[in-house]
Parts: structure tokens; C-alpha cells; sequence
């Protein structure tokens, strides 16, 4: 409300300028009004060439500071769940392997089924190498 009281109080006070230039023929701040055009040509210039080009530098900036954390965000995201999941992995191993208590021995079935894994090994290794033979010769 006070905006508009203050802009009806500006339009008064410019009519009345106006209707005094016009009875008297003089014109209040003729000197100045050059130097004020001039002026105002030069923020015109300067809002129409400069204003945009800085704009366009801030916005290559910012887009390489985004660019920048992203790339850091998510460097420090991977090196994050590295390490989340090698402690899952030592956990599991941790819960996986055998522990030895005392030195006591394996039982017979253990050491039986060790043995036929061990065998089944060995099996599945000189398979590859029978195959690569019967490749060469046919």
C-alpha cells in the first residue's frame, strides 16, 4: 500500500515539473541530462553484452563444481561400500572356516568327505587339459 502512495506522490511531483517546464521554457537539469543518458546507455550496454557472458562463465563454473562433487560423492559412495563389504567378507569367512580347538583330530566321516572333494578336484583339472589334447589332434 505504501508502493502505490509513493508512486502516486512520484507521478504527481513529475506532472508538476512538467507543467512548469512547459509554462516557464526552461528545462530543470538540462545539463545533466547528457550525462544521464549516457549513463543509463551504458547500464543498457552493460545489462545487454556483459550481464549475460558473466552469467554464462558462473554457470560453466558451477556446473564444474557439481561436475566435481558428484565425481568425489560418489568416489567416497564406492570407497564406502568397499569397505562395508570387506567386513561382511571377513565376517563370513570369520563363520565359514573351520576352527581348530585344541588339535583334536577330524573325524573319519570329515576326513572322508575331504578326501572325495580333494579327488573331485583333481578330476575337474585334468579335464580341461584331455580336452585342450583332443583339440590339437583333431
Amino acid at each position: 500500500m505504501i508502493a502505490l502512495y509513493a508512486s502516486v506522490l512520484g507521478m504527481i511531483g513529475l506532472i508538476a515539473i512538467k507543467r512548469w517546464e512547459i509554462k516557464t521554457g526552461r528545462m530543470l537539469g538540462s545539463a545533466v541530462r547528457p550525462i544521464i543518458g549516457q549513463f543509463f546507455h551504458s547500464v543498457a550496454v552493460w545489462s545487454a553484452h556483459v550481464a549475460p557472458s558473466l552469467v554464462r562463465q558462473l554457470a560453466r563454473e558451477m556446473a564444474a563444481f557439481v561436475r566435481g562433487t558428484a565425481r568425489h560423492g560418489t568416489a567416497r559412495g564406492v570407497l564406502w561400500a568397499e569397505k562395508k563389504l570387506e567386513v561382511t567378507l571377513e565376517a563370513i569367512r570369520d563363520k565359514t572356516t573351520p576352527h581348530r580347538h585344541g588339535g583334536s583330530p577330524a573325524s573319519a566321516f570329515l576326513l572322508e568327505v575331504a578326501e572325495h572333494k580333494r579327488a573331485l578336484a583333481r578330476r575337474a583339472h585334468r579335464r580341461p587339459a584331455r580336452m585342450q589334447e583332443e583339440n590339437k589332434t583333431a
